[in-house]
């Protein structure tokens, strides 16, 4: 899970979403990550230390708020942060990607024959290379 923090230019706003993993990922190794990091997670000691640091957070927060802010505050001006400092927790996982974001990999689970077939570059071994690039040309245009 990553924080994903971007800027539009067109309407000057800076997106932020959490970037969660591909749960319909094809890659063995990616969805073993996956399930490894969730476990370390959900482990009952990870979740009593965000637990800790939380209550820790919070009773440094109470204690510098004790404090006056200036030894002489004769306008009694206060300056407030607007950033929550709460931590996040995962949220569930869902299918629909937030708006600027997209799977850089195909979601589907292969291709079909038929597909493949269509698509597919038939090379004779005496063509040259004159006449595989007019085949690329002509695929291109197509």
């Amino acid at each position: 899970v990553s924080r994903f923090l971007g800027y539009s230019a067109l309407t000057d706003f800076f997106p932020s979403y959490e970037m969660k993993p591909n749960q319909e990922c094809t890659n063995r190794l990616c969805v073993k990550r996956q399930r490894e990091f969730e476990a370390a997670f959900n482990a009952p000691e990870a979740v009593a230390a965000r637990a800790a640091k939380a209550a820790a957070q919070a009773a440094a927060d109470a204690e510098e708020a004790a404090k006056p802010l200036h030894e002489d505050n004769e306008f009694c001006i206060t300056c407030d942060s607007d950033d929550e400092d709460t931590p996040a927790e995962p949220a569930p996982a869902t299918s629909a990607l937030p708006q600027g974001l997209g799977y850089s990999m195909s979601t589907e689970r292969g291709v079909d024959a038929a597909t493949l077939q269509k698509e597919a570059v038939q090379v004779e071994s005496d063509d040259s290379v004159d006449d595989l690039m007019a085949q690329l040309g002509q695929l291109n245009s197509s």
